[in-house]
């Protein structure tokens, strides 16, 4: 009877590098025969990992050796690199083309969107783009575990026990896979996880029968899959080969290794027991069940490492093992080679990082890593180290749609969906690779002048709303009225069309279906960036990316709205990244989870050990619900929790380890992560903290200088700076809080209104006034032609749809209430408008004095009553008794001394007509005076004399005097947009405080 064979399977401890420990073995069983190692095979999981060997083998040896031949077992080039070794690897059969991925996926969305109309439910073509990525990955996830559509079709779902929208989707899904397939039959085409098949299960085949004598080694292989699972097992069945397993833990407790599962039911009508999938050996021990080896024929490599792997294994054990921790001695307990650091926030996080890796690079030959699944952080480190020159490569790379050219695209792509709206016209404008070369400085010129043109709610949508507003700016004769100066407005005037012209493309292609669309935005990205937009790395990825879609038919998507257009761009781009260039620091390297398997370093610093990032949150899965998904034999959504606590637990055993968290990352508090806490757990005090980092990075930004005790500013120009022209409407500020009037007036520091802002009260007044001016000067103010323009202004198509929505009839309803109240006050008083929107300018105490009036009636007496509109609510009597809204005085004192062109007479009235609506009615007219002066009320015939006198104190006082500009004089009545700028809340209500300490 022969004896039975024993597998070659090999594992190493936790923290000893995988790859040298695998470069010992390999020369052990090669000897010094260059020739006989460059025969032998390595097969690895991925291209990642074959660089990490190809470096082990140039460390561990003399430079000039002929390295093995190494081929990725998930590689669809795997027959190209190891066919000629077995004549060929598909000998057996015509293996069929694969599918491209962006055919792939739109003819699913073709599918689902078919689907759901036949169903007689809508769906968009993003959501159908994004449902069909997912059905991706669950064809992938059956074909990787050889789940044939007939176990597929037979497991039917039960409704007592399964929701309505799992059996729906289930459902769905038995309908579209026979479809699928179908198709992929008619275009003689099949999906790549098909082929990966097909290629493995040929090689298992051909190990089998041929039973190869080269060396052949599986190193760091830890997937299930049946068909990797086979060659791994033909592999560890050969003579002169072996199987390499990452950090399989050889001394947990057999009792403990079984509870892990999975479990056999306990009958035929029982459901199994769940299996521990979030036990970091779970995925290893599902791949011996697979080749049907046992644990115990697995052999430990030779141990070169200096940590224990005691201390980890217990960190991970299962929940109800954690009760032993208590009776674990002191020894036990102690990882010497970890410290924790935790930061206030991500971007401390990151700079504390970077600060450990430059100082970890002072020790000539040290290599540091950093692995985090956080590319946010990773990106954020890798931006700090700049501060020294010092440059790395990120080896996860980085999404396509991340990167300027496809930002630049996205923004096209955004004008396009919304009309040019101002928000995304300007970030395209604006971006780097807009006119990127030499005329780059006169191009920023002109945004800048548009930036500021665009500022407020948008009135008009389209490129001729933006001329026509270019327009208006530029007709306004008041230069006190006008955003820019008549200058700017003439420069943009001439620069605008050329822009406009170049965008045109996009704004023809409104109508157009996707591909029309996406060809618009190409063109329009390609002139506005001189083709700069397709170089480099991230630009001829982009490129590549447009050419593919080429070649696809999007149409069968259908013709969506245009706002989804962004939308679809982001879906299609979604798995597409951008490796970036080599050329970094090659003794730092940051990796991804992936990308960090089987790599080590002296160093490794283990950041961003939150939840929702280490581990990471579990897709979710809209086809399969999780029992159905257990039925089928597939993995749970949470065995990557089972592979990220592997992947951790694996660079504990590390030299040198740093673990890293922030309590607060861009979306508010985080939650250590579940690891993160079972370590802190059993460790206790004996973790150690790294906090210098975390120290450095705090007092490396920080101020030189700092006094915390700023006390209430009151600053004092030189008599040339004071000496300015003062609005009507600014004396308020000026006597309540002079501060904001001088940051204002003399430092020309005011607030701008937000880009593409909330339309607010403050511009309904603006078109307000816009209309009665056009009313008065084109319309002679007859009552009956107000209410038309308005209508004839709203309607305008041009207009924003939601500003016309939102308050079209607010406005309409406030200029019927003023044509109504105009006619009356026409018909009982003989009263007339005599001027709407009047510019008045006079000289009092040697000042300029300037204003606007809102409007001026005559009446039959030939005196005058001055009216302002209000959008909201009036002044009362005793705000006016006070000295502040002195605007209507004032303007009566403007009339009578000939400040107002075409005014003339005495101020005999003075009235607020507010559009607010009130309990009763809609708008009403209010008087701050009284005839009487009751109700603490001013004199109407004393009014303007108490306004100039309360002026002329106040330009005695600040603007032909000496007086402080000292901030909120008058709280009370104090406004403005300089709180921060005054550091109000560094002085308020601690100045008492301040005075005793001194």
């Amino acid at each position: 009877m022969p004896e039975p064979i024993r597998p070659s399977l090999y594992s190493c401890i936790f923290g000893q590098d995988l790859c040298d420990a695998a470069v010992e073995a390999i020369l052990a069983r090669t000897g010094e025969d260059p020739l006989k190692l460059s025969e032998a095979i390595l097969l690895l999981p991925n291209n990642r990992a074959i660089q990490s060997m190809t470096e082990a083998f140039v460390r561990r040896l003399k430079p000039g050796l002929l390295l093995p031949r190494m081929a990725a077992l998930g590689d669809l080039a795997l027959q190209e690199t190891l066919g000629p070794l077995f004549d060929p690897i598909d000998a057996a059969g015509h293996i069929p083309p694969v599918i491209e991925p962006m055919s792939r996926l739109l003819l699913l969305a073709q599918l689902v969107m078919k689907q759901r109309s036949a169903s007689g439910s809508n769906i968009t073509p993003t959501e159908a783009l994004k449902l069909a990525r997912y059905l991706v990955q669950v064809l992938d996830e059956l074909e990787a575990a050889q789940v044939s559509f007939d176990r597929f079709d037979i497991i039917k779902p039960d409704g007592q026990d399964l929701a309505s929208h799992w059996q729906n989707s289930y459902t769905q899904l038995l309908h579209l896979v026979p479809l699928y397939h179908a198709e992929l039959a008619r275009l003689g085409v099949i999906d790549a996880a098909a082929r990966r098949n097909m290629l493995l299960e040929n090689f298992a085949r051909r190990l089998r029968e041929d039973k190869p004598q080269q060396l052949i080694v599986a190193i760091g292989v830890s997937t299930d899959a049946p068909a990797i699972a086979a060659v791994l097992k033909q592999v560890a069945l050969l003579p002169n080969s072996m199987v390499i397993l990452p950090a399989l833990d050889m001394d947990m407790a057999d009792e403990e290794w079984d509870k892990i599962g999975p479990h056999e039911p306990a009958s035929e009508e029982m459901r199994p027991k769940p299996a521990y999938e979030t036990h970091p050996q779970y995925h290893l021990k599902s791949l011996l069940n697979a080749m049907d080896f046992s644990r115990d024929e697995v052999e430990l490599l030779p141990d070169r490492g200096k940590i224990s792997g005691q201390a980890i294994r217990h960190i991970f054990c299962l929940p109800d093992a954690t009760a032993q921790w208590q009776a674990l001695p002191v020894e036990q307990k102690k990882l010497p080679n970890m410290r924790l650091m935790i930061c206030e926030d991500s971007a401390q996080e990151a700079l504390s990082i970077a600060i450990l890796i430059r100082k970890a690079l002072e020790q000539p030959q040290r290599r540091i890593a950093l692995i985090t699944p956080d590319r946010e952080l990773a990106m954020r480190t890798a931006a700090q180290l700049k501060r020294w020159n010092i440059a790395v490569d990120d080896s996860a790379g980085r999404p396509l749609i991340q990167s300027p050219p496809a930002l630049f695209v996205m923004a096209l792509a955004d004008c396009y969906a919304h009309d040019f709206a101002p928000v995304p016209l300007l970030a395209a404008l604006k971006h780097p690779l807009a006119h990127s070369g030499e005329g780059r400085t006169a191009w920023l010129k002109q945004v800048r002048a548009l930036d500021m043109l665009l500022r407020g709610p948008n009135e008009g949508i389209g490129l001729a709303a933006i001329a026509e507003k270019i327009s208006l700016e530029k007709a306004k004769r008041d230069g006190d009225r006008g955003i820019l100066t008549p200058e700017q407005c003439s420069e943009l005037q001439e620069w605008w069309p050329i822009v406009a012209a170049d965008l045109k493309p996009l704004e023809q292609a409104r109508d157009g279906n996707v591909p029309a669309i996406l060809a618009a935005v190409q063109d329009v990205a390609g002139k506005l960036s001189d083709n700069a937009v397709w170089r480099e790395n991230a630009g001829r990825q982009l490129a590549a990316f447009f050419e593919d879609l080429g070649r696809n038919n999007l149409s069968v998507i259908g013709k969506p709205v245009a706002e989804a257009i962004p939308s679809i761009l982001t879906e299609l781009m979604a798995d597409q990244s951008v490796r970036l260039p080599y050329g970094g620091h090659p003794r730092i390297a940051i990796y991804g989870l992936l990308e960090a398997r089987l790599q080590r370093a002296d160093m490794l610093i283990c950041a961003g050990l939150n939840e929702g990032s280490w581990p990471q949150l579990q897709n979710p899965d809209p086809w399969l619900a999780p029992r159905i998904r257990r039925d089928l034999g597939l993995a749970a959504p949470e065995r990557n929790i089972g592979l990220s606590a592997h992947d951790l637990a694996s660079a504990l055993g590390a030299e040198e380890v740093v673990l890293s968290r922030a309590k607060r990352d861009r979306s508010g508090p985080t939650v250590a992560s579940r690891f993160l806490l079972r370590i802190q757990s059993f460790l206790g005090p004996q973790l150690a903290r790294e906090v210098e980092a975390a120290e450095l990075a705090a007092m490396l930004d920080k101020p030189s200088e700092y006094s915390p005790n700023y006390r209430r500013p009151a600053p004092k120009p030189p008599a040339e700076q004071r000496h300015v022209s003062v609005s009507i409407t600014q004396f308020d500020t000026l006597k309540s809080n002079p501060y904001s009037f001088y940051a204002s007036k003399i430092m020309g520091l005011n607030a701008l209104d937000a880009v593409d802002a909330e339309p607010s009260h403050a511009w309904r007044g603006t078109m307000i006034h816009r209309i009665l001016e056009l009313w008065h000067k084109d319309d002679h103010s007859e009552p009956a032609a107000l209410i038309q323009r308005a209508e004839d202004m709203l309607s305008n198509t041009a207009l924003n749809p939601a500003l016309r929505a939102m308050w079209q009839p607010r406005i309409s309803e406030a200029l019927r209430w003023i044509a109504k109240e105009t006619q009356r006050f026409k018909d009982e008083q003989g009263r007339t408008v005599l001027a709407a929107e009047a510019a008045a300018q006079i000289s009092l105490a040697g000042v300029k004095l300037r204003g606007r009036a809102d409007r001026i009636d005559k009446l039959s007496d030939g005196s005058l009553v001055i009216a302002d509109y209000k959008t909201g609510t009036a002044p009362s009597g005793a705000k006016v008794a006070a000295g502040f809204a002195l605007q209507l005085g004032l303007l009566g004192l403007m009339a009578e001394r000939g400040g107002i062109e075409g005014v003339s007479g005495t101020a005999s009235g003075f009235e607020y007509w507010s559009t607010s609506k009130n309990k009763s009615q809609f708008g009403q007219v209010t008087k701050p005076t009284s005839a009487d002066g009751t109700k603490n009320t001013i004199l109407t015939s004393e009014f303007v004399d108490f306004a100039e006198r309360q002026a002329l104190q106040l330009l005695d006082d600040y603007i032909n005097g000496t007086a402080p500009f000292t901030a909120m004089l008058e709280p009370a009545y104090a406004y403005g947009d300089h709180n921060q700028l005054m550091r109000l809340q560094e002085w308020d209500g601690r100045e008492a405080q301040m005075d005793g300490d001194t």
